[in-house]
């Protein structure tokens, strides 16, 4: 059953048809069926961007109806951290990033690091 309805949302995706809750069911799917390869292939079409104009606009939007926040919820949810981490760094959602490098992972120090890395501006949201 989850086999079918994971190819249908599959089919709706590929058309260009699947909203904000049809990815989040298929992301479900795929975390059950712990079908990495489906998702990291997944994640990894939603998160190519033409430029970098694209990459923001929205900043919640890719892929038509792909609602990053939501996937990085059932991500964490799954204790998909990597991938979530993953989606997070490439919309340029440093609050997610933040919270699943420190809380979930527990990687204090690259965290650290990485905050040093970031532009002033930028800098003082994940310290907040």
């Amino acid at each position: 059953r989850i086999s079918s309805l994971t190819l249908y949302l599959e089919k709706l995706h590929e058309k260009g048809l699947g909203g904000a809750d049809h990815t989040t069911l298929l992301l479900n799917c795929y975390t059950r069926l712990k079908d990495v390869s489906k998702l990291d292939a997944f994640i990894a079409a939603a998160t190519s961007f033409e430029d970098e104009n694209e990459r923001h606009a929205g900043k919640t939007q890719y892929g038509g109806s792909f609602d990053v926040s939501t996937a990085i919820r059932v991500l964490r949810g799954a204790e998909y951290f990597e991938h979530a981490l993953f989606l997070s760094k490439q919309a340029g959602d440093y609050d997610w990033y933040f919270r699943i490098l420190f809380d979930d992972l527990k990687r204090y120090e690259e965290g650290i690091e990485h905050i040093a890395q970031l532009e002033p501006n930028v800098r003082k949201g994940p310290l907040l």
